[in-house]
């Protein structure tokens, strides 16, 4: 039996509608909203959240907030979905037209690395997949919460955009260079 995050793929069963991530996302802009209002809305600037690369700075700002209240376990997983998706979201319009897709886990499993099976939940269900690389919005945000700053959400994102925008062939020659321990 699926839970309630693997239900969200679509009927083809790997990939997931960007839509729904979007949606999610809207919600942390909108802190009056009736349908899924953000944790401690107070906290949130919605017109400094315009889904720009720095934007990214006021997410971090707010969930450095979050960490120190320790919300109930379904205000994390709001606050895991919406801010999840906001990075996402910022990842994925700030990269190449086209280039990246939500996929469901099962879909991320064969790439890159770290897509080690885990249980299914709200930090994980879904990847974030550009070209040959898979990123995770949802568990970086989850260790945001869990570890500090050292998971600053705005140096993930960049370094995935970064990634991201590599002329064809670099990025298989930075994995090369990364798995030989070369400075490259």
């Amino acid at each position: 039996m699926k839970n309630s995050f693997e239900s969200l793929s679509d009927p083809f069963g790997d990939f997931i509608t960007d839509g729904v991530f979007e949606l999610w996302a809207e919600f942390l802009t909108m802190p009056n909203n009736s349908l899924s209002p953000p944790y401690r809305p107070d906290l949130l600037k919605s017109d400094a959240l315009d889904f720009s690369v720095d934007s990214l700075h006021h997410v971090d700002d707010y969930l450095g907030f979050v960490r120190k209240t320790i919300p109930r376990d379904d205000d994390l997983a709001t606050v895991c979905m919406q801010c999840g998706s906001y990075v996402g979201e910022v990842i994925r319009r700030a990269s190449p037209p086209g280039s990246c897709r939500w996929v469901s886990f099962a879909a991320a499993m064969p790439h890159g690395p770290g897509a080690e099976p885990d249980p299914v939940g709200p930090h994980n269900f879904a990847r974030l997949l550009c070209g040959k690389a898979s990123s995770y919005p949802f568990g970086k945000v989850l260790k945001r919460l869990k570890d500090g700053e050292e998971h600053n959400v705005w140096a993930f994102a960049t370094m995935v955009i970064q990634l991201n925008n590599l002329p064809e062939g670099r990025f298989e020659a930075f994995l090369r260079n990364l798995k030989s321990g070369s400075p490259k």
